[in-house]
C-alpha cells in the first residue's frame, strides 16, 4: 500500500473516527518535535518517550503509521524529512508500548557530510526502503541498551 492509498476512502472506513486522533496525535508530536527546537537531542528525546497519554486501541500497525506520518510531513520537507519522521516515530511507538530505539548516523567514504536518522524496531529498520546501516555509521542512539544515553564511537 503506497502513502497515498493511506487517503483511500476505503482505507478511512475501516478506521472509521479512530483515523481524526491518529492524525491529531501526528500534528501534535510535530508540535512538540518543533517546541524543542534547540533544545539538546537528549532531552527532547527523553520527553518525547515520556508521553503521557498511552494510546491502548489502535487499528495501526507500525508500518501504517509509517505511512501517516509520511502523508503528514511530505507537504512541509518534501523528501528531506528523516529526522522529524524519525522523532515523531518514536513518539508514536513509545506511546503504544512498542521498544523503539531512535538512531542518528552519519555517511562514510563522501566528500561532503551526510546524515539519516531512522528507528528501530525489534532491531530493524522501520520503514525505510533500504537499509540505512549499510550506508551510515551509527553515531548516537536513544535509548542504549539497558537504558543508558551514551554517543557511539562508530566513527
Amino acid at each position: 500500500m503506497g502513502t497515498l492509498a493511506f487517503l483511500s476512502p476505503r482505507r478511512w472506513r475501516r478506521l472509521g473516527w479512530f483515523g481524526l486522533p491518529i492524525l491529531a496525535e501526528v500534528a501534535h508530536s510535530y508540535y512538540v518535535y518543533q517546541s524543542m527546537e534547540g533544545a539538546p537531542l537528549p532531552d527532547t528525546l527523553e520527553r518525547l518517550s515520556n508521553a503521557r497519554r498511552k494510546v491502548t486501541k489502535d487499528p495501526l500497525d507500525p508500518l501504517e503509521l509509517v505511512r501517516v506520518v509520511d502523508w503528514f510531513l511530505h507537504p512541509i520537507y518534501g523528501t528531506s524529512r528523516c529526522l522529524p519522521r524519525a522523532m515523531i516515530l518514536f513518539c508514536m511507538l513509545c506511546r503504544r508500548g512498542f521498544d523503539a530505539t531512535v538512531v542518528y548516523g552519519v555517511s562514510t567514504g563522501r566528500e561532503e557530510l551526510d546524515g539519516h536518522a531512522w528507528v528501530l524496531l525489534s532491531g530493524e529498520p522501520l520503514g525505510e526502503s533500504e537499509d540505512p546501516r549499510a550506508k551510515y555509521v551509527e553515531t548516537y542512539r536513544y535509548p542504549m541498551s539497558g537504558g543508558r544515553r551514551t554517543i557511539s564511537n562508530g566513527l
